[in-house]
């Protein structure tokens, strides 16, 4: 898999992903007295291609600029960061990552793949933000079982951040919570012997400080009943693109509460 990463410059540093040389994933190094690494300042979108097209890349670039302009990655640059970074990162990844020379090459899913954009504060004396994008492989037979069988969701009582701690419209790669809830979900599993303890692919969801239903490390949660959608509060968990691409069908169609 491939990566760009501006930390590594063909020429002079510059904020344009187009200057970025493609390097192999396991090149990507990080300063051990980064912001990155001291304090886990990583703003990160996750999006991936379907038929070798990136799926709802404007919504992940609104969405990431929105992260990092509101917590101040502008500051180091002395300009806003702008959706069409993310477009140019995402454009460069697909087109190094498949083989063909011609941008978005069309292909088959089982050789589609995620790609991950990660923006941090600067690390050395640039003062320019750092940028890393890479591909990532998709695991496509476990994609195919949950789409053909579902997964069982399994409550714990881990909570997400607060907005007071970090506002849910931030987009962040500290994902320690979750890590916390799918331990508490496996040791819970662990000690059942009905079926739900030998699930075979749960997943755990997490609370908000209210005691509701926030969301889970790998999507949103939506509820349905009587024909109608219902999401959780986009005032208390990360509003997911693929969330805002349903609620714009919903509502076109009159489905959603």
């Amino acid at each position: 898999m491939i990566a760009f990463d501006s930390s590594v410059q063909s020429s002079h540093p510059s904020p344009d992903p187009a200057d970025y040389p493609a390097i192999d994933v396991a090149d990507v190094r990080l300063a051990v007295n980064a912001p990155a690494t001291m304090r886990g300042v990583i703003a990160v979108e996750r999006l991936r291609t379907y038929g070798g097209y990136p799926f709802n890349v404007d919504a992940h670039g609104e969405r990431l600029c929105r992260t990092c302009n509101d917590w101040g990655l502008a500051d180091w640059c002395g300009r806003v960061v702008q959706p069409e970074t993310v477009s140019r990162l995402v454009d460069h990844i697909v087109l190094k990552q498949t083989t063909s020379p011609e941008r978005h090459r069309p292909s088959g899913s089982q050789d589609d793949f995620g790609v991950v954009i990660l923006a941090m504060p600067p690390d050395n004396d640039s003062m320019l933000p750092r940028w890393v994008a890479y591909a990532t492989p998709i695991d496509h037979a476990l994609v195919r079982r949950r789409i053909e069988h579902g997964s069982d969701l399994i409550t714990t009582r881990v909570c997400v951040p607060p907005p007071q701690c970090v506002p849910p419209r931030w987009k962040v790669r500290s994902r320690l919570h979750y890590e916390v809830a799918d331990r508490e979900m496996a040791a819970a599993l662990a000690a059942r012997t009905d079926s739900i303890g030998g699930s075979f692919d749960p997943v755990a969801v997490l609370m908000d400080v209210n005691g509701h239903v926030a969301d889970t490390a790998i999507a949103s949660i939506a509820l349905i009943r009587n024909s109608r959608i219902r999401f959780s509060d986009p005032d208390r968990v990360l509003e997911g693109t693929t969330m805002r691409v349903i609620k714009r069908w919903s509502e076109q169609t009159n489905q959603f509460d």
